[in-house]
């Protein structure tokens, strides 16, 4: 995983797209001065971090994108520089660490993308971010759905994997040494108002879609689209988001910790 390129992948920027569709259309809403402060951990290349740097400069936002590898990390440095961005910094650090360095209600937004799912600690890491948010601030988490990894446990002919999917929502998916971790909205809910945060949206990415590993890979990749069908299949997976997020490559969680 740690060598896995998520600005190079052909198919990645299609699914950027999509988290920052519904991601700007939040912070836009909610700081509508673009001056706030992000949090992005698990930012890997900066695929995300680097166009909020971008949305939120004129407005002297700042962007902190946090990623255990020091290679994602230098790779993050060199598109911001590319960009010209200033306003934007990068920590190879281990994310449950940096957060627990973080001061309270420090940050207005804090992006926890496509991490969780190989994250055993991603509750103590979600409770220090809800910590860390300022009274109004938005949390967006992307969960690996229970029913994603179903699929990849029926596709590969793993019955016992399977019925481990459906009875547990963690453990050695397909053996040692990651400890991969899955939900269900039902279990997002839970988490997300256990530690004081108001849900907003559950929201699927990719519910009609995947990259060349995904059972949604064997519908349609989004990288082998002429650019006006990949423009369809986007508007037909954002309409199809909430009411289908459980079908999604990720369920991606919007919640606000409320004012006090």
């Amino acid at each position: 995983m740690t060598g896995y390129d998520m600005v190079a992948n052909p198919d990645e920027p299609y699914y950027a797209r999509q988290y920052l569709h519904w991601i700007l259309s939040e912070l836009s809403s909610r700081f509508p001065s673009r001056r706030v402060e992000i949090l992005d951990l698990g930012c890997g290349q900066g695929r995300l971090s680097v166009p909020l740097a971008q949305w939120c400069a004129p407005g002297c936002g700042k962007v902190t994108g946090v990623d255990l590898t020091p290679s994602a990390v230098e790779k993050a440095r060199g598109h911001a520089a590319a960009q010209g961005l200033t306003n934007i910094a990068f920590h190879a650090n281990d994310v449950l660490a940096f957060s627990q360095g973080l001061v309270e209600r420090s940050v207005d937004a804090v992006l926890l993308i496509e991490v969780t799912f190989f994250l055993p600690k991603y509750r103590e890491v979600l409770g220090e971010m809800a910590g860390a948010l300022r009274s109004g601030g938005v949390l967006f988490a992307a969960f690996r759905p229970q029913y994603y990894d179903l699929l990849q446990t029926i596709r590969a002919w793993q019955w016992d994997k399977a019925d481990m999917v459906l009875d547990r929502r963690e453990g050695y998916l397909w053996g040692e040494p990651v400890w991969f971790t899955w939900q269900t909205p039902e279990d997002i809910r839970g988490l997300l108002s256990g530690l004081g945060l108001r849900l907003l949206s559950l929201r699927g990415i990719g519910v009609c879609s995947g990259i060349e590993e995904d059972p949604h890979g064997s519908i349609i990749r989004p990288s082998q689209l002429a650019p006006r069908d990949q423009e369809r299949l986007m508007a037909i997976e954002c309409a199809a988001a909430e009411p289908y997020a459980v079908c999604g490559r990720y369920i991606l969680a919007t919640a606000e910790k409320p004012v006090a």
